[in-house]
């Protein structure tokens, strides 16, 4: 009776393990299952699973298999060197959370790195003629998509529910070639009818605003208070949408050929053009600060998409290549170049903590890891035809394609993988 007595005052308690016990309980657990559940237990807990050391070891651990095979280039200026040596001091660069990209890598593999475990949809009504632009309209749970035809259309994420919300035509006199998301309920197109429009999602997708551009606008971005659209000439326009003047409040030549893809990134707009240049300008000075020429693939490769995450700058040229810079190099040396398609240009990138999405103009949308080798999650096939256009959002991805079939796919984990 006095033992059980005792081991009822004393019951084991996992929290009160040595930390070097606790270590390796925690290191035969999913990283995921660390990340969302056994961090938010108790302090204790959360102070050991905040160490960087442990997630650098917890990396090596569930992607260490793959060492012998692959290097993670884009890695190496945080201190993650070939052969996983674990260094106390990052060579440079901002440090990176090593526990959000080893949950995110695993959540990654687990949602979308299986086929079967992928469901997806194709629409192709009303959509007449190919679709060149997509925007997924975050807390929405919708897309629009705008092609050819002049249409633009809203489309339900919900795969329970009918895709199609709203079409509406003539939304623009030409093709609608762009789509930027800005705030609340409100987003910009573009089209070969040498306008800017800005639309409402309430009131039936009212138009609230029209912008005149000089030339066919192929591409822009934008942020609160200004438009940025890069144009057909090497010309590139900026807007203000709070002020009633319809047209640009300013205008710059970055470069001396068609301005290809633009990314308004804090007070700088990066641009790269068919001169294989990059521009960055700053907003508050009015002035092209720096143009560099590119190093890209083959000598006759030129710039066609441009996306920019974090302190890197990825660049998708017309040989079906991408190469990955960081914002202060000389963009003379990429970190990392990878071939991605065949010879055709590719259409879209999506760069995120986790991998790259990919979209090209003969191979298909791909999922991947920039390593050396290319590492390839999941590829889309859809129609096999030409990828105009991605987004992602949330567990969604919606690309758009040039087809004969003309279709908008959406592709989603099976929603049970969620909570993982």
């Amino acid at each position: 009776m006095a033992g059980d007595s005792k081991s009822t005052e004393n019951p084991l308690n996992l929290a009160s393990l040595p930390v070097e016990l606790l270590n390796i309980i925690f290191s035969k657990l999913n990283p995921c299952y660390l990340q969302d559940t056994v961090r938010l237990v108790c302090k204790r807990f959360a102070e050991i699973l905040s160490d960087d050391a442990f997630w650098k070891l917890c990396f090596r651990r569930h992607f260490g298999v793959r060492s012998k095979k692959y290097k993670y280039p884009l890695l190496q200026p945080f201190g993650f060197h070939e052969g996983f040596t674990i260094e106390k001091r990052f060579r440079c660069g901002d440090q990176i959370s090593w526990r959000e990209i080893t949950s995110r890598l695993n959540k990654r593999d687990i949602l979308w790195g299986k086929a079967e475990k992928v469901v997806s949809r194709f629409s192709s009504i009303p959509h007449s003629s190919e679709v060149d632009a997509v925007r997924i309209l975050p807390n929405h749970g919708i897309c629009v998509t705008g092609g050819r035809d002049k249409m633009m259309c809203l489309w339900n994420l919900d795969f329970k529910k009918n895709p199609l919300l709203l079409a509406k035509e003539k939304s623009h006199n030409g093709w609608v070639w762009d789509i930027a998301f800005c705030q609340q309920d409100e987003f910009f197109s573009c089209g070969w009818d040498n306008t800017i429009k800005g639309w409402n999602l309430s009131n039936q997708l009212s138009c609230f605003k029209v912008m005149r551009t000089s030339s066919p606008p192929m591409c822009m971005d934008v942020v609160p208070g200004l438009i940025a659209a890069g144009l057909l000439t090497q010309e590139i326009s900026m807007y203000d949408p709070r002020i009633a003047i319809l047209h640009e409040i300013h205008r710059y030549n970055g470069h001396s050929r068609t301005v290809t893809s633009l990314k308004i990134v804090e007070n700088k707009i990066y641009s790269v053009s068919e001169d294989k240049t990059i521009s960055i300008y700053d907003t508050r000075n009015l002035a092209v600060i720096d143009k560099k020429k590119l190093k890209l693939s083959c000598e006759t490769a030129f710039p066609r998409k441009m996306a920019v995450y974090r302190d890197l700058v990825y660049v998708g040229d017309s040989k079906g290549c991408f190469s990955v810079y960081h914002m202060q190099s000389d963009y003379d040396s990429p970190l990392v170049c990878l071939k991605v398609g065949n010879e055709r240009p590719i259409n879209s990138i999506i760069p995120s903590l986790e991998g790259v999405i990919v979209g090209t103009s003969d191979a298909g949308a791909k999922m991947i890891i920039p390593s050396v080798p290319m590492q390839v999650v999941q590829q889309f096939n859809g129609d096999k035809s030409e990828i105009t256009s991605m987004d992602y959002h949330k567990n969604y991805l919606v690309v758009t394609t040039a087809s004969s079939h003309r279709t908008v796919q959406f592709y989603t984990p099976v929603p049970d993988l969620y909570n993982v």
